[in-house]
């Protein structure tokens, strides 16, 4: 059976088929893809069915097949609260407690906390529960155990009433040390009440003062943290315990425990005392084993990135500088690279370098020594510490990128590395990636020949894939940076490479705008495309880079012009090869909409060299004098180009509006892509505002060119670094805006327009166009995939639309669920979802004159702001549809992120209603 293609009541019927079989593999096979069943369909009718057919086999199965039903609702926890009979399906599962069966009321208590979310407060289930922690079958005290702390989280009254109890079995002798180590983990709730609180945490204390098993102190010291932390009650005092026991207390395990407590403390940085951490300071010089150093200093980096910390307290740093920075320094100059505190130590020096000027040349000079001494680090000891190098190339970028002065000297030292023979390769790929993540970085045209002699030569090296692509990557950036053109000897000897190898750089070769390689690599490919859909890709591709590659190095207008239409019908030829490469699990959109924005780019750029001839081609007329003083438009007596100009701008605002539109429909792009987008329409806007400029006389003041934004204004932003494929076009957009204020501006013009304003625009236009594009990455893939499915309801049965009465509102039930694809990070999270419904009529009853006369004809639009949870939202809409005929009704979904931005990427689904009058049919 095609689950793919099959709706959610045949497969549940499936599945009921496998639950009601008497085969035991078969029901097994049934209650195991249930969980499938609810993350495709999570709407409350289907759950709630399905949870009461598991819940009465849970009743009269076996423990095999509770204990697979068991991990089932564990799997669905976030689907409970769609569950509408709760009290049915409590009452199924609840039964087995009265089970001859430990194993079977073990299971059951399982079950019971799994669904704590939605019966916290049942008191016949806290009653059982508080029973069963005096079973004498251990198997079932430690499954009610887990059972009280599911349901200390989710319920205060009990959390308060059955602390005694527990606080009394830790107190009983008889009482196992296992059993009492999982009792403690019902006490982590009791921080619902001050008093209770308190008197806990009393008790804690006293049991560990009198207890000596490691496990049990260890255990008894989480629970304090996790009290005072969820409680934020006596945080100071619960760090001074933990340093006692760290400084005091020579067990290793209870040190570590020590150690790891105090790293949660460490995110409330705002509520540690001075004291504390001058204890804490201290720690550094008492410690003698790496394991105790590592976590103190690993504690002291979360503190240190709290602002609140080091502000306005000058004897802080002395502290840190006197305890701490010098044994920083003597680790890392100790030329161990197999030290395990060398991360934490770099982490430390970045983050006080970063807060603190006095030690920030010492940290630049330390890191550049390590640089330095790197070279001598084999792909063994590379291998083992792979981790640790990773955040250490980390610190690096984050310090380069926040100092413009340390980025000139680590890079320096960082490229020494690239180019020597005898570095290991695995450390020169990762110092490759860290070099092209700094954004401030000098540039140097020997190092660029140098890295063009070794990739010309690379069939001659040992380097692999991988390394091979970072090299390139690092070329193409350096290249872009420094707007140069890329050797193409290196296309030759990728002959005996593998296709995938060849399809990574042309990738990387179109991030950068280096699209002359990317096209005599795409040559080669084209000829080896797997399948149709790949071959139409590559196409796509092909077509693209040529187009692009065509506009560099024009030699003049003429040619300029005669490139432009040549690239205009590539790019035609390349959208036609991207809607025959569609599939239905690969649409393509973003990439179709940005390749047909690009072409409309360029043929804007020609519709505005062409109208310019028109200042050399037709001159203004006789009468066109006496119409500019018709108009009241001065401007008008220049002729026809005004009016053409005029024109020119609108395209250019349409373009910048649909870059808008485009942007806002990106709700899976990463920042780098929106950016890109950004300053495409932002490009295009200034553009249409320079036009205006001169044609325009009445027009208000430019919303760009005359503001002081950070990509307009002369003065300098230290906090923008602009990534090197947008650093060329922030500078035009910027050299665009400057000239239009200085000499474009109407109110310090001739009110004749010259030669001189038209080569101006022609020149700017140049500068737009003689960019190069650098593909952004959602071209080529998508880092994170989320989308929202809709189900409407009612839906219509035999026929096409459904059929609705004219004297009542209609009932339109709008159900959806946000769709994360697995294993995809999440650049931003659906925080909430505009549902838009709007009706439109198609056709009218013709006899009907009283309903035709209905101020609602014109179709209506209603929205609401509903919050998802758990994924899933709902919400129902009246409708009037008082005039009979046929109507459309449109449901679109919009979303709202975390930081209020709306998306317009959600989908449209379209129903159809006919309205009838049943009192005329009787």
């Amino acid at each position: 059976m095609d689950e793919g293609h099959v709706d959610a009541n045949s497969l549940l019927s499936e599945l009921d088929k496998g639950l009601r079989s008497n085969r035991m593999g078969d029901e097994c096979e049934a209650i195991v893809r249930f969980p499938w069943l609810f993350t495709r369909y999570p709407f409350p009718i289907l759950i709630n069915s399905a949870s009461l057919k598991l819940a009465e086999v849970f009743r009269s199965g076996s423990n095999f097949s509770r204990l697979l039903i068991l991990k089932v609702i564990q799997e669905s926890e976030k689907h409970l609260d769609k569950i509408l009979n709760v009290d049915e399906f409590v009452r199924r599962i609840f039964s087995v407690t009265y089970s001859n069966d430990p194993v079977a009321r073990a299971i059951t208590y399982r079950a019971l906390g799994s669904i704590a979310l939605i019966v916290a407060e049942r008191k016949n289930i806290h009653h059982s529960i508080r029973n069963s922690l005096d079973s004498l079958d251990e198997v079932e005290a430690s499954a009610a155990i887990e059972a009280a702390a599911k349901f200390a989280k989710m319920s205060a009254d009990f959390a308060v009433n059955i602390y005694p109890k527990v606080l009394t079995m830790i107190c009983l002798n008889s009482t196992p040390l296992e059993t009492k180590i999982n009792l403690l983990t019902v006490l982590h709730h009791s921080h619902y009440n001050t008093s209770t609180a308190i008197e806990v945490r009393r008790q804690l204390i006293q049991f560990l003062s009198e207890s000596t098993s490691e496990n049990f102190v260890c255990a008894l010291l989480h629970t304090l943290t996790y009290i005072s932390s969820s409680s934020l009650m006596q945080i100071p005092q619960q760090i001074d315990l933990l340093l006692s026991y760290f400084n005091k207390d020579e067990r290793r395990s209870v040190k570590i425990s020590a150690l790891k407590e105090m790293q949660v403390l460490a995110k409330t940085t705002h509520v540690w005392t001075k004291r504390n951490v001058k204890s804490l300071l201290d720690c550094v010089n008492h410690s003698s084993k790496y394991n105790c150093l590592f976590g103190v200093i690993s504690i002291l980096v979360e503190l240190v990135k709290c602002p609140c910390l080091l502000a306005d307290e000058g004897d802080y740093l002395d502290e840190f500088e006197t305890k701490v920075v010098k044994f920083c320094f003597d680790e890392i100059s100790g030329g161990k690279f197999t030290n395990h505190l060398l991360p934490v130590c770099f982490e430390l020096l970045t983050e006080l370098s970063l807060r603190s000027t006095k030690m920030l040349d010492e940290t630049v000079d330390t890191f550049k020594k390590f640089v330095i001494h790197s070279k001598i680090i084999n792909d063994e000891t590379l291998s083992k510490h792979e981790a640790e190098y990773k955040k250490i190339c980390k610190c690096i970028v984050t310090l380069c990128n926040s100092n413009e002065q340390a980025a000139e000297v680590i890079t320096t030292s960082l490229r020494g590395i690239v180019i020597c023979e005898t570095v290991s390769l695995k450390w020169k790929g990762l110092v490759c990636e860290t070099l092209c993540a700094i954004k401030h970085r000098n540039t140097d045209i020997e190092f660029v020949e140098t890295l063009e002699v070794l990739l010309t030569n690379f069939h001659e090296t040992d380097y692999n894939e991988d390394i091979l692509i970072k090299l390139f990557t690092l070329y193409f950036q350096v290249s872009n940076r420094l707007e140069t053109e890329c050797n193409l000897n290196f296309v030759e000897n990728l002959n005996g490479t593998t296709n995938w190898l060849c399809y990574r750089l042309i990738r990387q070769a179109m991030r950068y705008g280096h699209h002359l390689p990317s096209s005599a690599m795409c040559d080669k490919l084209l000829t080896a495309a797997s399948s149709e859909n790949i071959h139409f890709w590559i196409l796509c591709l092909s077509k693209m880079c040529r187009a692009e590659s065509l506009l560099r190095n024009c030699r003049d207008e003429t040619d300029m012009e005669l490139k432009m239409k040549t690239a205009v019908s590539l790019y035609i030829e390349s959208i036609s090869a991207l809607k025959a490469g569609v599939t239905p699990t690969n649409p393509l959109t973003f990439t179709c909409e940005y390749t047909r924005l690009r072409c409309k780019f360029l043929q804007t750029h020609i519709l505005l060299r062409q109208a310019c001839k028109l200042f050399r081609t037709s001159p203004a007329p006789a009468i066109a004098s006496s119409a500019a003083l018709g108009t009241r438009d001065d401007l008008l007596k220049c002729g026809l180009i005004v009016t053409q100009m005029r024109k020119c701008a609108k395209e250019f605002r349409n373009l910048a509006e649909g870059y808008s539109v485009f942007y806002q429909s990106s709700f899976n792009a990463d920042n780098e892509t929106l950016t890109h987008l950004q300053l495409l329409q932002h490009s295009c806007t200034i553009f249409a505002e320079a036009i205006e400029a001169v044609f325009q006389a009445n027009r208000l003041s430019g919303l760009f060119v005359n503001k002081d934004t950070h990509l307009e204004s002369n003065r300098l932003d230290f906090s923008l670094v602009t990534p090197p494929e947008h650093s060329k076009l922030v500078n035009v957009c910027h050299q665009i805006s400057t000239t239009v204020r200085e000499k474009l501006n109407f109110k310090i013009c001739d009110s004749v327009i010259g030669a001189n304003q038209i080569s101006t625009l022609l020149s700017m236009s140049r500068q737009l166009v003689d960019i190069p594009l650098c593909v952004p990455r959602l071209f080529f893939q998508s880092l994170q995939s989320t989308c929202i499915k809709l189900a409407i309801s009612p839906q219509p049965k035999s026929q096409d639309f459904i059929i609705t009465n004219s004297n009542t509102n209609f009932t339109l039930k709008v159900e959806g669920v946000v769709v994360n694809c697995a294993g995809r990070a999440l650049i931003r999270k659906v925080s909430k979802v505009v549902i838009t419904v709007s009706t439109c009529i198609l056709s009218k009853q013709p006899n009907n004159e009283q309903h035709l006369k209905q101020p609602n004809d014109s179709g209506i639009q209603l929205t609401s702001l509903v919050e998802p949870h758990n994924d899933y939202f709902q919400e129902q809409f009246l409708l009037p549809l008082l005039s009979q005929g046929l109507y459309s009704l449109n449901v679109e979904a919009s979303i709202i992120d975390e930081n209020e931005a709306q998306w317009n990427s959600g989908p449209i689904v379209s129903i159809s209603a006919k309205v009838i009058d049943e009192s005329s049919l009787k």
